[in-house]
């Protein structure tokens, strides 16, 4: 008979209902009873990953992972599963790790029920037909390639070469056409069936279900559709070698990255932390580590300009160790002395092993890790019952949520003994860097590399303690909230202005629905000069830079205690957003409006901020071809907007006496808007506006600042071609909508929602031009647009492009003949998608401020596009399709150079891009504003 478990641990203000059952067959689930859920959601997690592929079939688990989706006995439709999703408003994916592979989906509330049936039956009675081998061969292949010039996969790969040869994760893992390749003797689906059958069993599976339901009601379905998954008499938890070779270490990997990037990552492999959740010895550890307020190894390492960054973590957690991680992102300096780094670091871990251990210490940690727990945010359905699935492979079902916050045994043993793995002895440090000298190519993504010994010299040195090392243990942290009650009053459903004067706005809104004492502080300081030029931005950015930087040290505690800021350049200005505890806002919120108004701007941390923005823009050219299509398409389609070139021209003249003289006028000139909402009164929301006129508008100039625009193409195609480096070939065509009207954005959210699945199969599915394929909403500055995207191992831009306009003409025919019923399943899911639910209080901030920002005071707009999604019928929506997509488009087509032959093409009815001012002169702007 199945067991089950109602004793689940939960946080007091989670109001879900939690049931653990196992069926006969060992498979367990968590069962999660939401009731206000608008989304249903389920994943399983199988405990087997690449580490089991065969020697000589790397990437064997992860193609099973690719061919589970595409038919079963029930369901024999290679799409059955996908189509269904997607009709009833929902998403789907699967990952596979080392010791696991995940598969997760979301779906409408309603929908759970047959969905739960189409997933279950993938592991019930999965086809793995012989007809689409070639087909998902051919995706993991484009998946695979798509990937060879993405550094943290060459990072990774070449990692591989440094550890230890006899343990699995030394092998290749994502698998392409040569690991599954059909041999003498052995096609790739008998191996596959082979793996199958060695490693898929019930009693290896972790099932968690999200739905609206009652727990009987989710325990009899799954009883039903997953008691059939079999359990296979396999073998569990197969002993492994060590993963780093026994005396090898300290051991140096050096590797030559593509983009100019400087890293060092020092890796100690230490005993697996399951066993000791309760003392979190690692969290323990990497939090003094990885400290960055005053005093800390990051401050001490960039008083001495050897470092940018530091964090400190897990690199991997398997079922018999893991592996801790020091990782710096180093300057030039830094990597030249990365010795004095490593040094620095070990100072810095043996201040912690003769000192740092202390019971205030833990204690304090727990203390964050408690409210954190009482207060998390509610994460999304499809994510939470994926990360859950996970964890049921470490966890009991009772421990399982509040595994993650347990803190509550404190053993200076376990600590002084995990501290001490953290040791030259136990090390391998792995230096990435354009400089580094290299003497071998890794197989699989030609990562250059080599690996030595450290020297004699070398590993004295590390071993030596600096005495001069200006670095401290951090001391109590001063933003742990003492308050975190909730307020009186009742909940507001939007907001509402509280304060307005020329110049600046101030929204409030009380909001307690989350039952937490979070609350957000949100500011835009509107500025003529963020964005009016090259020069302009750049100097923007250097400024906020600078200050962000002198916030830092004084910011991470609060980090650490559950409030955090951001400070970033948008548009047409600066926007600060504060996030957490309510309890210490307001002091935070002064400090950074003073630095702001007052900044140190030292000429040390401006050399290296320049550094890095010019870096950062010049590697700008290696990423991802899809990728490189967006950031050019951006470039055309927003005015004002400035290229690579444009903003690495003007960065190269700017000094710091520049910076000095910017960062009061970028001050002067402006208009703020604000909003506070959360556990918040309205007289802490005046209070905090009240704080912000003080300091900003106090000397300011009022001024409207005008907002950025869209491009409004007048009809038909434009084209533009561009240079990339990397091997794949990459396509995007954008669709434009002809207004920003809530009924246009309605009729482009249900081509989407219609077109998005069909483009895939058609393009990736069927004609397998890559596994980087999806017909997506565009939308910029509430202008709907549609692009289709791909990136293509093995065709040019026109093969896609022939192929795309093929698609969208087909599709032109095919919708007249949508049958009613399947027209109104996506009308409903679209509807499902807009009216979801507020996750967190953030998610909500996020979205009112969207509203302020283009100025819908009633904050309504996702409620006036499902409205018109209303009015579509199946003959308006093929009409607009016709005229928008065939007979009257506009549209920009952006690809990548040719077909890496020399061979270039333009469509011949396109017109070719030239220059910014010739295609504005073309073209016109779409209006600032529209009435609501």
């Amino acid at each position: 008979m199945p067991s089950v478990n109602n004793n689940i641990a939960k946080s007091p203000n989670d109001k879900r209902q939690y049931r653990a059952v196992t069926l006969d067959n060992g498979l367990q689930a968590l069962l999660i009873s939401d009731p206000e859920t608008d989304k249903a959601a389920a994943a399983i997690d199988v405990d087997v990953g690449s580490g089991a592929d065969p020697i000589g079939r790397e990437g064997l688990a992860h193609f099973l992972e690719h061919m589970l989706f595409l038919g079963t006995e029930k369901y024999p439709q290679p799409d059955e599963y996908q189509s269904f999703i997607n009709q009833h408003g929902g998403s789907h994916n699967a990952f596979t790790a080392f010791d696991h592979t995940n598969y997760f989906f979301d779906v409408d509330a309603d929908a759970l029920e047959p969905a739960l049936d189409r997933f279950s039956q993938q592991f019930v009675a999965p086809l793995f037909s012989e007809a689409y081998v070639e087909r998902e061969k051919n995706a993991v292949h484009s998946e695979y390639t798509s990937k060879l010039r993405e550094d943290s996969r060459r990072f990774f790969a070449a990692v591989k070469q440094a550890i230890n040869p006899a343990h699995p994760m030394a092998k290749f893992a994502v698998g392409n056409l040569e690991t599954l390749a059909d041999r003498p003797g052995e096609n790739v689906r008998d191996a596959l069936l082979k793996f199958y059958e060695q490693h898929y069993s019930a009693d290896i599976m972790k099932l968690t279900v999200y739905g609206k339901e009652p727990l009987d009601t989710m325990e009899a379905w799954v009883k039903e559709k997953f008691s059939g998954v079999k359990k296979r008499d396999i073998e569990h938890n197969q002993k492994r070698p060590p993963l780093f070779k026994p005396g090898a270490a300290p051991t140096l990997l050096s590797i030559k990255p593509i983009k100019e990037k400087r890293s060092l990552h020092l890796m100690f492999e230490a005993p697996p932390i399951e066993p000791y959740f309760h003392a979190k010895p690692v969290y323990y550890l990497t939090n003094l580590i990885g400290h960055e307020g005053e005093g800390s190894l990051l401050s001490w390492l960039k008083q001495q300009n050897l470092a940018e960054g530091l964090s400190s973590g897990l690199f991997t957690s398997e079922e018999d160790s893991s592996v801790v991680s020091v990782s710096i992102t180093l300057t030039e300096k830094g990597q030249k002395n990365w010795i004095k780094v490593i040094r620095d670091v070990f100072t810095y871990i043996n201040l912690i092993k003769q000192q740092g251990i202390e019971e205030w210490r833990f204690q304090e940690q727990a203390k964050m890790l408690d409210i954190a727990y009482r207060f998390q945010d509610q994460a999304a359905p499809i994510h939470y019952v994926s990360s859950l699935a996970g964890r049921l492979q470490d966890h009991s079902p009772d421990q399982v949520l509040r595994a993650p916050y347990a803190m509550d045994d404190y053993d200076a043993k376990v600590l002084k003994e995990f501290a001490d793995r953290l040791s030259p002895e136990n090390m391998l440090a792995v230096l990435s860097a354009p400089e580094v000298a290299t003497d071998k190519t890794e197989r699989w993504y030609e990562t250059p590399y080599s690996v030595r010994a450290f020297t004699t010299e070398e590993d004295a040195e590390i071993r030596t303690p600096d005495q001069q090392a200006a670095i401290h243990l951090p001391g109590p942290n001063e933003f742990i909230p003492d308050d975190l009650d909730l307020l009186a009053g009742p909940d507001m459903a939007v907001p509402e202005k509280i304060y307005a004067k020329p110049g600046y706005d101030v929204w409030f809104a009380r909001d307690r629905s989350f039952d937490s004492p979070k609350s957000s502080f949100y500011l835009s300081i509107r500025s003529q000069l963020a964005n009016k030029s090259p020069r302009d931005q750049a100097l923007t950015e250097l400024f906020i830079s600078l200050a962000r930087d002198e916030l830092s040290e004084y910011s991470y505690p609060a980090y650490l205690a559950g409030l955090d800021f951001k400070l970033y350049k948008h548009l047409r200005g600066i926007t600060l957003r504060i996030d957490g505890f309510s309890d210490k806002q307001p002091v935070l919120l002064e400090r950074i409006l003073t630095t702001l108004k007052q900044p140190e701007l030292r000429e040390d941390r401006f050399n290296q901020f320049k550094k890095d923005m010019l870096r950062d823009l010049k590697n700008a050219i290696q990423d991802k071809p899809f990728e490189r299509l967006a950031s050019e398409a951006r470039t055309w389609l927003l005015q004002p907007y400035w290229t690579e070139k444009q903003q690495i021209d003007a960065l190269k003249n700017i000094t710091l006496d520049d910076v000095r003289a910017f960062a009061p006028t970028a001050l002067k000139d402006i208009n703020l808007v604000a909003l506070a909402h959360g556990n918040i009164s309205r007289e802490q929301a005046l209070h905090a506006a009240n704080v912000v006129e003080k300091q900003l508008l106090a000397d300011a100039n009022i001024v409207e600042v005008q907002k950025s625009a869209v491009v409004d193409i007048q009809g038909g195609d434009w084209f533009k071609e561009i240079n990339t480096p990397h091997q794949d070939s990459a396509y995007l065509y954008y669709v434009q909508g002809p207004g920003k009207t809530y009924a246009d954005r309605a009729a482009f959210g249900m081509i989407a929602q219609i077109i998005s699945p069909e483009y895939y199969n058609d393009i990736r599915t069927e004609a397998q031009m890559g596994y980087v394929v999806f017909a997506t909403p565009y939308t910029l500055l509430d202008t709907p647009a549609l692009a289709f995207i791909v990136q293509s191992p093995s065709h040019t831009p026109k093969q896609i492009h022939t192929a795309t306009e093929d698609f969208i003409a087909r599709f032109a025919k095919e919708l007249r003949l949508l049958p009613e019923a399947e027209f109104e399943k996506h009308k409903a899911a679209l509807k499902a998608r807009l009216m979801e639910k507020d996750q967190t209080l953030e998610q909500r901030s996020d979205r009112f401020w969207t509203e302020i920002d283009v100025g819908n005071e009633q904050f309504d707009t996702l409620n006036q596009i499902a409205s018109e999604v209303d009015k579509l019928s199946l003959e308006l929506l093929a009409d607009y399709f016709d005229k928008q997509f065939v007979t009257d488009k506009s549209a920009l087509l952006v690809v990548t150079d040719g077909d890496k032959n020399g061979v270039h093409w333009r469509p011949g009815k396109a017109e070719p891009l030239k220059d910014k001012e010739s295609w504005l002169n073309a073209n016109k702007l779409f209006p600032l504003r529209v009435k609501y």
